[in-house]
């Protein structure tokens, strides 16, 4: 039987990434990254470099939060920060909420994020979980677009309003 071409690239790429836990080695270029991402999102998160590497060895030392990287090519081209938690509405069912995927701007619409994502599902998030939920920056229009592509529909619309201080 022959795959359609983009079948055939998505089995492909899943063939080219490996997914790994993060380590304090990583700790430097996931700072980059994560700067990349507020960028991307258009947040206003202050943080220097040093205060993201600070956070990831926080997050590597407690395992409040798993942080996994995605190599491609024997390089790191992107990671996810994630951690099982009980559902909002329901206590007794298990989620995944994802705090942070991004992938390096040069290795975006390769297929390679949506594989990497697939990885994650099959091999890292615990196989009992339900589903994945996740926020997006209202201002993040491809991330959210990608999202969508993956299989992700609108749940809630967060609001924030901020107050003069007189």
């Amino acid at each position: 039987m022959a795959w359609p071409n983009s079948m055939q690239n998505d089995c492909e790429n899943i063939m080219l990434i490996i997914v790994r836990a993060a380590q304090l080695s990583d700790l430097p270029q996931l700072a980059k990254m994560n700067s990349c991402l507020v960028d991307d999102q258009g947040s206003e998160n202050p943080f220097s470099l040093k205060e993201y590497e600070d956070r990831f060895r926080e997050w590597l030392d407690t395992n409040i939060w798993t942080v996994d990287v995605f190599l491609h090519d024997g390089q790191v081209i992107g990671y996810s920060v994630y951690q099982e938690r009980a559902d909002y509405y329901d206590p007794n069912e298990a989620v995944i909420y994802i705090r942070q995927y991004y992938i390096e701007r040069a290795h975006r619409r390769l297929g390679l994020g949506k594989a990497a994502f697939q990885i994650l599902i099959d091999t890292r998030f615990p196989k009992h979980v339900q589903s994945i939920a996740l926020d997006v920056m209202a201002t993040n229009s491809a991330g959210q677009n990608f999202w969508k592509k993956m299989g992700f529909n609108e749940y809630f619309i967060s609001m924030k309003k901020e107050l003069k201080q007189e």
